[in-house]
């Protein structure tokens, strides 16, 4: 949840006490597909959308 909702590898490594490497080796499900989601909030919070 930590990771879908920040989206900060390097942050939610920190919290979970683990490298940004474990991380998307554990969580690389959950890591993928969310680039156009993650692309559209940048676009809406930019007013672009």
């Amino acid at each position: 949840m930590w990771l879908l909702t920040t989206g900060d590898l390097a942050l939610v490594a920190s919290w979970a006490g683990n490298s940004i490497a474990v991380l998307q080796e554990v969580y690389a499900q959950v890591l993928h597909g969310q680039d156009a989601l993650r692309r559209k909030k940048v676009t809406e919070a930019l007013g672009w959308g």
